[in-house]
């Protein structure tokens, strides 16, 4: 009787939907830290958290990335069909997201246009939202996709 080495037999614990439903909820919460540094604090006394805070988000998002094998992101020639049908899926999801992130900050910054103090805060703000957008599609993946298979 052959045994298998357990790393290859089992799902290692950081790519398990509960894992990457975590890894989401934390990027999520870290995002928001991020946006709402962006748009309520000055740069000089927030500018240290909001560095921590786009660090944090691009570590996870990096984080969910591995953990989903990149399908979210990876090339056509390395995903096989049904990978490539959900790549496309989350591809569209991430350009509404960024067409509506460019949005709220246009908006935003036509309304702070005569306030020089609230409009310095906009290129972080933009920064802030257009992360957001990126990582969409990333952990849109890591939230639904199903548990790897063992074999």
């Amino acid at each position: 009787m052959s045994e298998t080495h357990p790393a290859v037999s089992t799902v290692t614990w950081w790519r398990s939907r509960p894992a990457r439903r975590a890894l989401t909820v934390l990027a999520a919460l870290c995002w928001l830290l991020l946006v709402g540094l962006a748009a309520l604090t000055d740069n000089a006394e927030g500018n240290w958290a909001w560095l921590l805070s786009l660090v944090a988000v691009a570590v996870l998002w990096a984080g969910a990335r591995i953990a989903t094998g990149d399908v979210a992101n990876g090339t056509p020639e390395r995903l096989d069909e049904l990978e490539n049908e959900i790549r496309w899926r989350l591809s569209r999801v991430g350009y509404v997201c960024a067409l509506a992130a460019g949005f709220a900050g246009a908006v935003y910054l036509l309304a702070v246009q005569g306030d020089p103090e609230l409009l310095a805060r906009g290129g972080s703000l933009m920064l802030s939202l257009v992360v957001g957008a990126a990582c969409v599609p990333s952990f849109l993946c890591a939230w639904t996709a199903e548990d790897p298979d063992d074999d």
